[in-house]
């Protein structure tokens, strides 16, 4: 009867792969959240977009 289990490397995570994972996904969180600290300013009152957006209002809303 054949051992099945015996060559079957079923990839427990080791200290130092989930050290690797935990710094990986760290990065990307830290990366998203500059993103979002930047949308947040830009759509403010008086933000870049903010602004932006009541330029091309100013200009359509005096269209007839």
């Amino acid at each position: 009867m054949a051992d099945f289990g015996r060559d079957i490397d079923i990839g427990f995570p080791t200290v130092i792969g989930v050290a690797e994972v935990y710094a990986k996904v760290d990065t990307e969180v830290a990366a998203i959240l500059v993103d979002t600290a930047e949308l947040q300013t830009d759509w403010v009152n008086g933000g870049r977009l903010d602004l932006l957006i009541d330029a091309i209002k100013a200009k359509t809303d005096t269209i007839t």
